[in-house]
């Protein structure tokens, strides 16, 4: 079969025939492939002093040149594209907090008790004489009356004078604090949670994967 050098077509065997080369990037010698390189010069590589570049479209489809309707320009040897894109996600999501999401734990508490008041009551009677020396559960009496009784008693309305010994009066306070505990309360609305998510996205077509072979040795292509 006659062929234009650099003629690129698909093949569904795996191998390229004589005059034939898989397109698969390769670096020819330019010195061995001079006709060849007269046409594709370093569009798809190479050094340009020493070496060139078949294409290489191993896992791409090929593209038309030139920039169509709406889409974004295509130059001769231009590789583009990617098998996956990375997309982004950004939004908010709802969520609701109720007591049940709540675990088990302790509020400290501080209790202040200085309003307490208490009023204490020193009895004594009119009975006696008593004994000489104070006995446990004994009351304050009269000293008898005789010529060496103390007058320790005064009227209703006395002005208060020394203060006695704060020990020779016992106070009892009674009763309790009141604490009160109560469940967890709430209405349990949902509020929002930003969230950023992100994943790679497959863009490739549907394809079938055949070999590409090109022309290196044939007809030299007359622009006339």
């Amino acid at each position: 079969m006659d062929a234009y050098l650099g003629m690129i077509m698909p093949v569904a065997f795996n191998f390229a025939p004589p005059g034939w080369m898989l397109c698969q990037g390769q670096l020819l010698s330019i010195a061995q492939n001079n006709a060849l390189f007269a046409i594709l010069g370093t569009t798809y590589g190479g050094n340009g002093q020493t070496t060139f570049a078949l294409p290489d479209l191993r896992g791409r489809t090929l593209v038309g040149m030139g920039q169509g309707a709406g889409l974004n320009p295509v130059n001769q040897g231009d590789m583009m594209g990617a098998n996956s894109t990375s997309v982004t996600a950004n939004g908010n999501a709802m969520v609701a907090i109720d007591a049940a999401h709540l675990p088990k734990h302790n509020h400290p508490v501080s209790i202040s008790a200085d309003s307490f008041s208490a009023t204490s009551t020193l009895h004594a009677t009119s009975a006696g004489p008593g004994a000489a020396a104070p006995t446990e559960g004994a009351a304050l009496g009269t000293t008898g009356g005789g010529p060496g009784s103390a007058a320790i008693y005064v009227g209703n309305g006395a002005t208060t004078g020394v203060p006695l010994n704060a020990g020779s009066v016992t106070t009892k306070l009674a009763g309790q604090v009141d604490t009160s505990t109560g469940e967890n309360t709430g209405s349990g609305a949902a509020f929002a949670v930003p969230v950023t998510t992100s994943a790679n996205a497959s863009v490739m077509q549907p394809s079938l994967g055949m070999n590409y072979i090109i022309c290196v040795q044939g007809i030299f292509p007359s622009r006339q």
